[in-house]
This record gives C-alpha cells, sequence and structure tokens, in this order.
C-alpha cells in the first residue's frame, strides 16, 4: 500500500499487516509520503529482502522538506518482522529495518512495542531505521524486547552517509531496551547521529553495544556531544564475543558524550565500557560490580572529566581509569570514590594520569594526586550507609561528608546528585560530599536507588 500527497495527511489507525513477503520491493506493508500519521496499527511476522523497512516505510515527512509534516507513529507494535538486506559497510549502506525513515523525514514515536524482530544481515537492524540526514527523531515510552541484529541496532540504527554535516539527531526518553541479542543504538559506517537517551532502562541485553556512533580513524569534535542522564544499565553483556570491530565491542563508541545521574550495575563487557573520541563527561553516576574482560571502564581521548561519581565492587583486567594519548590540562577525576574495585593487572592508576585525581576517596594509594584525598590504603573504608544491601548512600559518620571540593558546582544551582537531590546541602555546612549521593539527615523528595 502506496501513499503519496502533498496536500492531505496519511492516516493509518487500527490497522493489521501480517504474514507479507517480497522479494524485490523496498517495503512488504505500508509505504507513506509527505504526511503520515500511523496510529494502533499491528505489523506481524512480515519479511523484506530490499533495503528499507520491512513493515513500514516514511519518506520525505519532514517540516525542512517543501509539503512534508513530520511524521507520527502511535501505540503500534511491530512482532516477529524480518529483514534480511545485506548492505555494504564500505559505502555506508545501512539501509534495512522494520521501520525505516529515509529522505530528511522526522519521525515522533510514542507508546510503539517492538518485540521479537530479526536481523538477519550483517548492516540491518530489528528496530528503527533512521536514514542518511534524516531527523530530528523522538522515541518516547517505547519498548524494544527480545529483537536480535548481527551488526545493527536492534531498537534505533543511524546512518548518516558520507556528509559530515548532518548529523541525526535522535532522542529516546523513558524508553525500555531489554533481552535484546545484539547492538541496541547502533549507528552506521560513518557516525550515525547524536544520541539523547534520557530516563531508558536497558537491561539483560547480549552481545550488545549500548550506544555506538564514532567511525574508527575519523574525528567528529564538531557534532554536539551525545547526552546520557538519568538512566539505568543493569545485567547487560556489552560487547558482542564473535565480533573484532571495536564498535560492537565496547559498551559504549562515541564520538563525545555526557553521563549523568545513571546507573551501571552488574554489566559484564568484553572490550572497553566506555570509548569516547571527542571528550567524555561523566558526572553523579554509580558503577556498581560491573566486570570486565579486556579493556578499562574509561578510554576516552580528547579530554576527561569524572565528577561525583562512585565505583564499587567492579572487576577489571586493567587500569580502571584510562586514558588514550597525552594527558590534557583539564582532565580530572573529582570528588569519586573508588572502593572495593579488583584488577588482574597493572595498577588502579594510569601512570601520567595520577595528577588528574583530586578531592577522591581510594582505598588504595594515589602517588602524585592533587589535593584534598582521603583514604588512601587498603581496607579504608568510605562510610556507606548499607554496602551490604546494596545501599550506597554515605553513613552520617562518612568520612566522604563535607570532604570534596564545592568549587566544581559553583553557579550551578540546578545541581543534582544521582537520587535527584540537591548537590550543594545547605543544612550540611554548603560543602560537596565525595561520591554520587549528597549527605541528607532527612532526604528530601528523590529517586533512591539501591542495588543488590
Amino acid at each position: 500500500t502506496k501513499y503519496d500527497t502533498h496536500t492531505f495527511t496519511n492516516r493509518v489507525v487500527d490497522c493489521t499487516f501480517e504474514d507479507n513477503g517480497a522479494e524485490d520491493v523496498s517495503t512488504v506493508a505500508v509505504s507513506l509520503l509527505y504526511h503520515a500519521d500511523v496510529s494502533g496499527c499491528s505489523f506481524a511476522r512480515n519479511t523484506g529482502k530490499r533495503e528499507q523497512g520491512t513493515a513500514l516505510y516514511i519518506n520525505y515527512c519532514s517540516d525542512a522538506v517543501p509539503g512534508g509534516i513530520p511524521a507520527i507513529i502511535r501505540d503500534c507494535t511491530f512482532t516477529a518482522n524480518t529483514n534480511s538486506y545485506n548492505g555494504s559497510q564500505s559505502n555506508g549502506d545501512f539501509l534495512g529495518g522494520i521501520v525505516a525513515a529515509l529522505n530528511g523525514s522526522a519521525v515522533e514515536m510514542h507508546g510503539c512495542t517492538f518485540s521479537g524482530n530479526v536481523a538477519t544481515a550483517n548492516y540491518c537492524g530489528s528496530g528503527f531505521l533512521a536514514g542518511a540526514q534524516t531527523g530530528p527523531h523522538s522515541l518516547v515510552g517505547c519498548t524494544f524486547e527480545n529483537n536480535v541484529a548481527r551488526f545493527g541496532g536492534t531498537a534505533v540504527m543511524a546512518n548518516l552517509g558520507n556528509s559530515a554535516n548532518h548529523p541525526n539527531r535522535i532522542t529516546l526518553q523513558d524508553c525500555i531496551l531489554r533481552n535484546n541479542d545484539g547492538p541496541l543504538v547502533y549507528g552506521g559506517h560513518y557516525s550515525g547521529g547524536v544520541w539523547t537517551l534520557d530516563g531508558c532502562t536497558i537491561s539483560s541485553n547480549k552481545n550488545c553495544t549500548a550506544i555506538s556512533n564514532a567511525r574508527t580513524g575519523t574525528s567528529f569534535s564538531q557534532y554536539t556531544t551525545n547526552i546520557v542522564r538519568n538512566c539505568s544499565f543493569e545485567g547487560n553483556a556489552f560487547g558482542s564475543s564473535s565480533a573484532t570491530d571495536a564498535r560492537v565491542r565496547s559498551g559504549f563508541y562515541l564520538a563525545a558524550a555526557t553521563f549523568d545521574r545513571s546507573l551501571f550495575k552488574g554489566n559484564s563487557n568484553n572490550y572497553r565500557v566506555l570509548s569516547s573520541f571527542g571528550g567524555l563527561d561523566v558526572e553523579n553516576c554509580l558503577f556498581a560490580d560491573n566486570t570486565g574482560n579486556e579493556g578499562y571502564l574509561f578510554y576516552p581521548t580528547n579530554g576527561v572529566q569524572v565528577v561525583n561519581s562512585t565505583f564499587v565492587g567492579n572487576k577489571n583486567k586493567r587500569a580502571l581509569f584510562y586514558v588514550s594519548g597525552d594527558v590534557l590540562p583539564g582532565d580530572r577525576v573529582v570528588n569519586c570514590i573508588f572502593s572495593g574495585n579488583t584488577k588482574a593487572e597493572s595498577t588502579f592508576v594510569q601512570s601520567g594520569t595520577e595528577g588528574c585525581y583530586r578531592y577522591c576517596f581510594t582505598d588504595f594509594e594515589v602517588a602524585g594526586a592533587g589535593e584534598g584525598m582521603v583514604g588512601g590504603t587498603a581496607g579504608a573504608n568510605p562510610g556507606f550507609a548499607n554496602a551490604a544491601g546494596g545501599d550506597y548512600t554515605l553513613a552520617k559518620n562518612s568520612v566522604c561528608r563535607n570532604a570534596g571540593d564545592s568549587l566544581v558546582w559553583a553557579g550551578i544551582a540546578s545541581a543534582k546528585d544521582l537520587a535527584g537531590n540537591g548537590r550543594i546541602n545547605a543544612a550540611d555546612g554548603n560543602v560537596v560530599d565525595i561520591g554520587c549521593y549528597e549527605w541528607y539527615s532527612s532526604a528530601p523528595p528523590g529517586l533512591m536507588i539501591f542495588v543488590r
């Protein structure tokens, strides 16, 4: 079914598309041009063997396209669909997907569910495909579960093509990604988008890269920083066990990134957890009980800042914090807790980065660290409220209370800790604490995360 008009909105409402298949057409079920409003529809067991969307193809739907408006997809289900289009990595040809948006389209997707979809070829996704120079796209309240992809995204795949000046801009808000097999949010060969994940829950996925958008050997410093905030990543197996490409071996492989108020708990890693090639900023995050096979907890280049974050019970092969290349003047690890982590080789602190550490609690020595360090000996106790029960807030008598550098948050009245409470507690001396949680005698309303 193909609808093509510049005059009216094409509406597909409460329809069912099941068990369709085609060999030589781009889209099996529905193709919509210029105006598209799809709601309450079910797409199940459709099979596509060509590029673009197996179930739904959105084309020229954008304010930027003459006669077009952004597409709306609401409350639809995409179940057990298959796309087997095998694109080419060498020319950035990542065009297979279950839902595809191409030719400048922008998509707003709300409350949709993708379940049990499969992409069988190397460069094909089993979720939403954002084609070259499309967007912005927003996916709100969507669920992606039990999808399978070999190299493309099980949730979202973006293909930038050859242009370095038109990155896709894609937001996932309050989405759930769980029990998928393969990369979750994946950029194509050239970069594939600038991502924002806000309030998302990512759990129990395997052979996965959480987010990837950087091409090896290429600088993307002109791009807006990728943002991950208020998200949780639990029980994921990061990094494909058989892949050799760093983009699908790492947990995060990004051009530049900010991680704020997010939880990383119980994840395993085949390679590097966080890889950033345009700068990395980690604030108010908790890393607990993660394991690393090959790589480093951080592998940033072009600048790194780790502020008011807590690292506890992680097991890694090499240094927890690693810089590739020269340490820059602005690199810093400030107001952080490092407790109960183990390593297989090397030291906790990479040689040459010692001076980056200031106002941190460690249960190991950091020779040459900056001012304000706390602990520094084996067995030192940061004073968590109930570490055995997974509560890494600070006890009243914690050595980390009022021991941080408050200048980090000077002039930022809106700064929050991981629980969503004010970063500076006026009732406790107006001095910031060390770690991801600020101590309050009676906790104000906010989200408290207990790791069990």
